[in-house]
Order: structure tokens, then C-alpha cells, then sequence
């Protein structure tokens, strides 16, 4: 999710009933705090990429960060480790759950485990959540008295939102299955939709990209690709550092050669992507006609 959904959740989140002084400051901050990662895309987007949704977003820092917000304020505030400490839980947590409903994937289980995972039922922002919280966070501010029961509401509403998209999703995948004959079948949100869903399949070396929707029932094979590693060039453009870190978060990798003048360009895309226009969320290795690498990136 985007840093203002995480933000106005931890705004919401106090008003459940943590009233201490410091409450809101707590919430806010250990809502945003996962995020502090954002740092590594001065450094460069493939260290983003590598390093987005990491340890920062995994279990070891769920605890870590409340415990360390529990010793600071214990001496300030009587009485104030574990309510704190589990305010910050709650806080921290909630953000890495909502970042794990996403399809860009959360190394939730690091630094046990760096596999990326993800339940795949919301886009990276989804509006729905985000209008939802704007108008609680509203309310609260207009009707302070009733403040526990609007923020009641939105999480349960928040709950049912997202347990709603896990059927539909089910539904997706299982008209699909019957809908086509292939191997491996795999769906993702699509934005600001929730009937409609992105879905990839594989047969061998095939690859077929498309639309299903649960509403019409029906299947829009938009893309059907050939996966092949024939060339020289697409496999030693996978021996390259920008190269690497993508496979290791693409999920449905396909490589594309374009050759333009003297100069061919190995282009990764990651298919459960592909319904962004552009050349968004792949990375590029540049071959002057000798072979040589000239240039590799990653485009978000």
C-alpha cells in the first residue's frame, strides 16, 4: 500500500480506544515506520527494488521496532512499555498485513526467509480503501464523541473488503481453470476493479496474459507469448546484477529482444504487470554489436 494509506491508518487506529497521551504520535509513526526502506531509491531503483519490503517488513522488525518504542516511553509515561509496545504491534503489523494483500510481494518471514510473498487481492493503492479511510478519518475529526465506533466500523468494513476479494478471486481462478487447459494458472487485482482480474497461465512454453471477469463470466486472451532462452544474449543478460535482483522479484519473467540500429536490447518484463502501459516494472540490458553490455536498468 502507499505511505498516506498506511498514514491514515494509523491515525484511525488509536481512536479504537488508546487514549494516552503520545497514542496518535505511537500509531502514526510505527504505521510508517516498515516504509523507511523508501531510503535505499537514493540510492539507486535496482537497491529499491532488492531491497523494498524487506527486513524492515519482516517478523524479526515487528518485533524489534515495539520493543524499542516501549523502552523509550516506559521511563516518560508510568506505566507505559506494554501499552506502547502493543499499540506500536498493532500499528507496525497492520501495515505489513496490508502491504501482503498487495501483488508487489512483502518478504514478511525475513530474515528467516527473503522469499517475496503475497495474497495478490489489491493493487499497490487501491482507492476503495483509501476513500474509505479518508471519510472515517473525517468523521472522527467531526464527531469525536462516536470516534471508537467509526474506527469499528472501517476495520470491520476493511475486513470484509478483504476477505470479499479472496472469494472473488477463488471464483476467478476456478472459472478459469475451467475455462482453459493449462498448467499453471495464477490471478492479480487489476486497479480500481474488483470483478474483473489480470491472470497469467503457462503450458510448457507458453504464456497467455488476459482478463477474466467474474461478472460476464467470460476470458480475454490479450497476449500469448513463446518463452524461449534461444538466444546467446537473453541468457547472459540473466548473469547481470540488474538482471538478477529482477528474476528474483518478477514472478512471471519473459525476455524480448528489439534491435535498433547496433544496438540490441534485452528487455524482461514481468507479465503479472503487463496490464501497465509502458515499460513499467522491467529491466533492460543494452549489447553494442559486439555483445559487450553498454547499459542495464530497471523502469518502475
Amino acid at each position: 500500500m502507499d505511505p498516506v494509506t498506511h498514514a491514515l491508518t494509523g491515525f484511525l487506529l488509536p481512536h479504537l480506544g488508546f487514549k494516552r497521551k503520545a497514542s496518535l504520535t505511537v500509531s502514526v509513526i510505527s504505521s510508517l515506520a516498515p516504509d523507511l526502506d523508501y531510503i535505499t531509491m537514493f540510492m539507486s531503483p535496482l537497491d529499491f527494488l532488492k531491497y523494498h519490503r524487506g527486513i524492515t517488513h519482516g517478523v524479526l522488525a515487528l518485533f524489534l521496532f515495539p520493543l524499542l518504542v516501549g523502552l523509550l516511553l516506559r521511563y516518560k509515561f508510568k506505566g507505559g512499555f506494554f501499552y506502547y509496545a502493543s499499540l506500536s504491534f498493532l500499528s507496525y503489523g497492520l501495515h505489513l498485513f496490508m502491504d501482503l494483500t498487495t501483488q508487489y510481494g512483502t518478504m514478511v518471514l525475513s530474515p528467516l526467509d527473503w522469499t517475496r510473498y503475497s495474497l495478490n487481492l489489491n493493487f499497490i493503492i487501491d482507492p476503495y480503501i483509501l476513500i474509505g479511510l479518508l471519510v472515517a478519518v473525517t468523521a472522527c475529526y467531526y464527531s469525536k464523541k462516536k470516534t471508537i465506533y467509526i474506527a469499528l466500523l472501517f476495520f470491520i468494513l476493511f475486513s470484509t473488503y478483504n476477505v470479499g476479494k479472496h472469494y472473488l478471486k477463488k471464483s476467478g481462478e476456478e472459472f478459469l481453470r475451467d475455462s482453459m487447459d493449462e498448467y499453471i494458472y495464477n490471478i492479480y487485482p487489476l486497479p480500481n476493479d474488483f470483478l474483473s482480474w489480470w491472470f497469467v497461465s503457462e503450458s510448457k512454453n507458453t504464456i497467455k496474459a488476459g482478463i477474466v471477469d467474474i461478472f460476464t463470466e467470460s476470458v480475454y486472451i490479450r497476449d500469448e507469448m513463446i518463452y524461449s532462452e534461444s538466444d546467446r544474449l537473453v541468457r547472459a543478460s540473466k548473469k547481470t546484477k540488474a538482471m538478477e535482483i529482477f528474476l528474483s522479484f518478477a514472478k512471471h519473467p519473459y525476455p524480448e529482444i528489439i534491435r535498433e540500429n547496433d544496438i540490441t536490447f534485452v528487455v524482461w518484463r514481468d507479465i503479472s504487470f503487463s496490464f501497465v502501459r509502458g515499460n513499467r516494472f522491467s529491466a533492460t540490458v543494452e549489447y553494442d554489436r559486439n555483445g559487450n553490455i553498454i547499459d542495464s536498468y530497471f523502469v518502475f
